[in-house]
């Protein structure tokens, strides 16, 4: 019985997909507005995924809503373009700032990585530039075939403590 009335609760809307925006956590997420009577109403925002590949400003249909819940996001099917052309350059500006931020912060994440790597790298990156600075190309090559090698092996016992 509790099933068909939480059935009643949800009702069609027709939503249009308004881009991506941040979560919690700085997860990836979506914002979609209800339609009513021809007018946007209230806006949800869910994960991405639930909405990957929908067309920004895009109206769909299939989904079913209560005032805090909607079903049926991922079978929906595209029906029109949003006719408020102001709006959806809004979204589009709001969609690809989402994108430039999610780019600066793994640019920014790769970059702390690299500045790891090259500070544990020191001491070799300095014999290197003296095998360079004396025209030892064997030093060099016996140096990087180490390094490789070191790569290759997996931690012994004694590293791992």
């Amino acid at each position: 019985m509790t099933t068909e009335t939480e059935d009643l609760d949800f009702l069609p809307f027709d939503f249009v997909y308004a881009g991506r925006c941040s979560l919690k956590g700085n997860k990836p997420g979506a914002e979609i507005y209800r339609i009513v009577d021809g007018r946007l109403a209230d806006s949800f925002v869910f994960e991405a995924k639930s909405l990957k590949g929908k067309v920004l400003g895009g109206i769909y249909r299939g989904a079913l809503f209560t005032d805090t819940k909607a079903r049926g996001l991922g079978s929906v099917h595209f029906v029109d373009r949003w006719h408020d052309k102001g709006a959806c350059i809004d979204w589009r500006a709001r969609d690809e700032a989402f994108e430039t931020q999610q780019r600066l912060a793994k640019l920014e994440s790769d970059a702390k990585k690299m500045n790891e790597l090259e500070a544990l790298l020191l001491p070799l990156r300095k014999q290197y530039a003296v095998y360079s600075r004396q025209y030892d190309n064997a030093g060099k090559e016996a140096l990087e075939q180490a390094v490789l090698r070191a790569l290759r092996s997996p931690p012994r016992k004694v590293e791992s403590v």
